[in-house]
């Protein structure tokens, strides 16, 4: 983790794989995510995103969710994409 990984009050990781970016200010279309280390796929695109800050599409509805790349569920999460995605 970086240090920045421990300031981070609006963002959480369910285990290691799967990071959930809230959207908490009403009308926003795009929203500011901190990704630690490693690449992350967002959930909704399949749009690949590095290491660091980003500001990623979120309508509402559409909360910025990312699965770490490589990841031992990345079929349950390219199957949601199939399902629920853009």
């Amino acid at each position: 983790m970086t240090p920045r990984s421990y300031t981070e009050q609006f963002e959480y990781l369910y285990g290691s794989d799967l990071l959930v970016a809230p959207v908490w200010h009403s009308g926003a279309t795009e929203w500011e995510v901190y990704l630690p280390g490693d690449a992350w796929v967002h959930l909704w695109t399949g749009k690949v995103y590095g290491k660091g800050t980003h500001t990623v599409p979120a309508e509402m509805g559409d909360i910025p969710v990312f699965c770490r790349k490589g990841s031992q569920w990345t079929e349950l999460f390219d199957s949601i994409r199939e399902k629920y995605g853009k």
